[in-house]
């Protein structure tokens, strides 16, 4: 073997050996690259006494995660007899998610902690601003930008389900509503 062959089989087996430490490095990345599960639920809130809805985010990875911000998504069907009607054509609505807060009972302005630590998680309470009641409402769902650009979408909340959870728990709000004026009344 004269020296020209022995340096390609030593660049072969060095540029096998690159590939194999890539497939290593990019095997890793997608194991610990951010990935977050979304859902939410339409109930009573805690911090207010009306229905909004609860945002439950879970990190999956070990890597920690900043969400870079919350939209809560209206959908809107078009008008009966309208230009639309017969094509399925759904608008979306996009509005910053109004986040509950414990000092105003109406809309908390400021964002919670949107830190999510590895194999953490975070629950919030938002819900619909006034502008966003529509008459032709499908229903809702919520969307989480994280800093890295990835966006991760909730499943749609109809206006059925909405409903049903309005009739259950209108009792419920009432009494909230009766402790916490009583509550108020004791404090003063």
């Amino acid at each position: 073997m004269t020296i020209a062959e022995v340096a390609l089989v030593v660049a072969s087996v060095s540029a096998v050996g690159t590939i194999f430490n890539m497939a290593a490095s990019w095997a890793t990345y997608r194991r610990v690259r951010p990935k977050v599960r979304v859902s939410v639920v339409y109930k009573p809130l805690q911090k207010a006494v009306r229905n909004g809805f609860v945002v439950h985010l879970k990190n999956i990875t070990p890597t920690a995660v900043k969400v870079d911000r919350v939209t809560l998504i209206a959908h809107i069907s078009p008008p009966r007899g309208g230009p639309f009607s017969k094509r399925r054509v759904h608008m979306k609505v996009p509005h910053p998610a109004v986040f509950v807060s414990d000092d105003d009972l109406d809309a908390g302005s400021e964002e919670p902690d949107m830190e999510l630590p590895g194999f953490g998680g975070a629950r919030w309470e938002i819900e619909p601003r006034s502008d966003m009641r529509f008459n032709n409402l499908r229903g809702y769902h919520v969307l989480v930008t994280l800093t890295n650009g990835a966006s991760v979408s909730s499943s749609l909340i109809t206006l059925e389900e909405m409903k049903i959870t309005d009739m259950r728990t209108g009792p419920l709000l009432e009494q909230m509503r009766e402790w916490r004026a009583a509550s108020q009344d004791e404090k003063q």
